[in-house]
């Protein structure tokens, strides 16, 4: 495909290159090939991730997904709306389990190698956490 095209091009520049960040992030990503025995999905992903913050061009789906599983938390830190009068009278909630579980079937289809459960509120809270962080894990 065309993405595939670009990335081999890419690649291809950055082991070549003079920059030594890019060397850098070859080598390290190379690393954990070698070492962790992480698979080339893992290196297309990481590619991915580095190429597209640089060079924007369309994909059929984002690189990385934030799920938000809930908007709840139990701190109350300064510098986080939590913390502050502000955030009183927002909704709370959680995500519902089949909710989420759909979402992460429909991330798995569209082949998005990375999620983040995160938001405004603290995912442990939800009690279905770590069932949910299997399920995407699989």
């Amino acid at each position: 495909t065309r993405l595939q095209k670009r990335l081999r091009r890419t690649f291809m520049k950055i082991i070549t290159n003079d920059n030594y960040h890019e060397q850098n992030f070859f080598r390290s990503t190379w690393n954990k090939l070698r070492v962790f025995g992480i698979g080339p999905k893992y290196l297309t992903y990481r590619l991915k991730w580095n190429i597209l913050a640089r060079q924007p061009f369309e994909t059929k789906a984002p690189v990385h997904v934030d799920l938000e599983l809930s908007s709840v938390c139990d701190l109350r830190c300064k510098m986080c709306p939590h913390g502050r009068d502000t955030f009183e009278g927002l909704d709370k909630h959680l995500l519902k389990y089949e909710t989420a579980r759909k979402v992460i079937e429909e991330c798995a289809e569209l082949g998005i190698a990375s999620m983040k459960f995160s938001g405004r509120g603290e995912a442990t809270l939800h009690p279905k956490v770590a069932e949910l962080a299997a399920y995407a894990n699989r």
